[in-house]
């Protein structure tokens, strides 16, 4: 049987002409959306347009926006990369309204707040923190207060972690005593606590990072979400306490940050070049 060779070079040039549109589709959408970075507290909030993977709100109602604040904000950053956006929480009694749309709740340390207040944010958040961690919500916590702790009363009262206290170990030489955890990646197996760090006396046994006794860096698994508790609170930064902070942000990336499995223009592109080349063999042999 004779070999159509018209209607051959039309599905060539066919198959061609769509391969090429779809690359030009696939370079339009990765030039049109391109990541916006958050440079600093007051730019944050222009940012949500560009559709970052992680969406931050920071509960910073008492917490040192002078030093400590802007450290931590620094540490994601520098650990993290600049591809997420936040706003800021300034008032306790707004989170049912603040938090939704945001993978991450971020309780920088509360220095400014008494441990009474402290007990009654927590109590306030309960519910809330509750069914946010549940559907897949991240919140972690820093704390410090002095050397005495305090922050951590939020998760005590919310019923999210039981501590019982805390003590200061700047400078003490702490160990990873869990590497396969997410917090781990690239964390030194000891290193120096840096100035404004605390061990926790608690019962949780989802430990990171220790002095020893007790931990300084506690991990928790809560239905789909996670709860992180965090002995720092980066009066001092420190090389390794960045990494931990910047490898609890990426806990709300789907699958450790390789955006979930999600197939793209170029993925697309591939097949379709695939199959246009065996449809166009499978049709030469059925023409023979």
């Amino acid at each position: 049987m004779k070999i159509n060779r018209k209607k051959i070079g039309l599905i060539v040039v066919t198959t061609f002409l769509i391969s090429i549109i779809c690359f030009g589709v696939q370079t339009s959408f990765s030039s049109a959306s391109p990541k916006k970075p958050v440079d600093t507290l007051e730019s944050a909030a222009n940012l949500q347009t560009s559709a970052p993977a992680v969406s931050i709100l920071v509960y910073t109602q008492y917490a040192d926006d002078s030093r400590e604040l802007p450290n931590t904000m620094q540490a994601i950053n520098d650990s993290y990369g600049t591809d997420y956006y936040y706003e800021n929480l300034t008032d306790y009694t707004n989170l049912n309204t603040n938090l939704t749309g945001h993978n991450i709740l971020l309780i920088p340390e509360q220095e400014g707040a008494a441990d009474s207040q402290l007990k009654i944010i927590g109590n306030a958040w309960a519910g809330n923190l509750s069914i946010f961690i549940n559907n897949g919500g991240i919140v972690i916590l820093l704390d410090h207060n002095g050397g005495d702790g305090g922050t951590y009363h939020i998760y005590n009262a919310s019923g999210l972690m039981d501590i019982d206290g805390a003590m200061d170990i700047t400078d003490v030489n702490v160990s990873l005593v869990d590497g396969n955890d997410p917090l781990a990646i690239n964390v030194s197996s000891s290193f120096f606590a840096p100035n404004g760090a605390l061990s926790f006396n608690t019962t949780e046994t989802t430990a990171v990072v220790d002095d020893g006794i007790n931990p300084m860096v506690v991990h928790k698994v809560s239905g789909k979400g996670h709860i992180v508790l965090l002995g720092f609170d980066f009066y001092d930064s420190e090389t390794n306490c960045s990494t931990i902070l910047g490898n609890s942000i990426r806990l709300a990336l789907p699958s450790g940050g390789d955006g979930g499995g999600t197939i793209s223009f170029g993925s697309y592109f591939l097949i379709f070049v695939i199959i246009s080349i065996f449809s166009l063999v499978a049709y030469q042999k059925r023409r023979k």
